[in-house]
């Protein structure tokens, strides 16, 4: 498996004056990323039958926003 670094388009101007910049980002990236921000999170998340910070990664990944955690 090859990974690449992220890549940045060359931006253009819209007709409306607004600026699209175009980012490549490595799935491999995100998916580590991700698991870091989840670990970290995990660190002072509260589950029901677990003392803070010692639930199971999968239970804190439950409860979590994924959209705030990406």
């Amino acid at each position: 498996m090859t990974t690449s670094a992220i890549q940045f388009a060359t931006p253009t101007t819209k007709p409306d004056s607004t600026l699209e910049i175009k980012v490549t980002v490595p799935q491999v990236e995100i998916d580590s990323t991700y698991q870091h921000v989840l670990q970290e999170v995990a660190k002072t998340t509260e589950v029901k039958g677990f003392r803070k910070g010692k639930a199971p990664l999968k239970a804190v990944e439950d409860r979590l926003d994924k959209t705030k955690a990406y």
